[in-house]
């Protein structure tokens, strides 16, 4: 299982302590599994790090680690700091997949490489769990993204953000999957250990069966200038030669 987590609180709020508790006590607990868990940020306020640092509290880390992130200096060097006081590298395999920095350095382009690299750490995911995250952010992007792929997703409302809106309106169907009793630990975020439990427990059969349909027919989107149609006649005509839709 692969589990990519999704989510970040400002560290300035009241809120970020038990934010940072939850994190690391599920982190322990999922540390401990037989698993594959993706990240993306090493810095202060994502769930990523916190997550990371409640690793540092297992004394049987069975958990595998999958980083996606720009390559860059500053970036490169975070994570190793984290990962070197919090991983017993005995034990835990990482692997590090670093994309491209933005070719042009803005804020903007910043943005969009970050992004970038959340995309790649989804489509690679079988699972989605969140925390928190910003609701005008890339959290709220990418969590619509894993909707429109049917991946599953664990969200925990605690500490509101994209991850309590992706709850509110999928209450019912969270409810169909998950059972009352299930529900009602992911919506008041206190249980960690039945927590970690739920998200690596959670395969649904109907959400997974259409997970496998979406990556065994894939679906093509074409897009060229008006002054070279045949381009994309070319290659409509090679969708329909292998079958595929577009």
């Amino acid at each position: 299982m692969r589990i990519f987590i999704i989510g970040s609180i400002d560290k300035k709020a009241s809120a970020f302590p038990q934010f940072s508790k939850v994190c690391r006590e599920i982190g322990l607990s999922l540390s401990e599994k037989t698993i594959d868990v993706l990240l993306c940020s090493p810095f202060d306020g994502s769930a990523d790090k916190e997550l990371i640092l409640g690793f540092s509290s297992s004394r049987n880390q069975q958990a595998n680690i999958e980083l996606h992130y720009p390559q860059h200096e500053n970036v490169e060097s975070n994570w190793n700091e984290l990962l070197g006081s919090a991983i017993d590298h005995n034990c835990i395999r990482i692997r590090k997949f670093r994309h491209p920095s933005p070719e042009k350095v803005t804020q903007e382009g910043w943005k969009n490489a970050w992004l970038f690299c959340q995309i790649q750490a989804l489509n690679n995911a079988s699972i989605i769990f969140t925390i928190g995250g910003n609701i005008d952010g890339s959290s709220n992007l990418l969590l619509r993204i894993a909707e429109a792929q049917g991946k599953p997703i664990i969200p925990l409302s605690s500490f509101g953000g994209a991850a309590s809106s992706f709850l509110d309106r999928n209450k019912y169907e969270l409810i169909d999957q998950l059972g009352n009793d299930q529900f009602k630990i992911i919506e008041q975020g206190t249980k960690f250990e039945q927590i970690a439990a739920i998200v690596t427990g959670f395969t649904n059969l109907k959400k997974l069966e259409h997970l496998k349909k979406y990556q065994q027919d894939p679906i093509f989107f074409i897009s060229y200038p008006r002054d070279r149609p045949s381009e994309a006649d070319y290659i409509e005509m090679l969708c329909e030669e292998e079958i595929i839709s577009f």
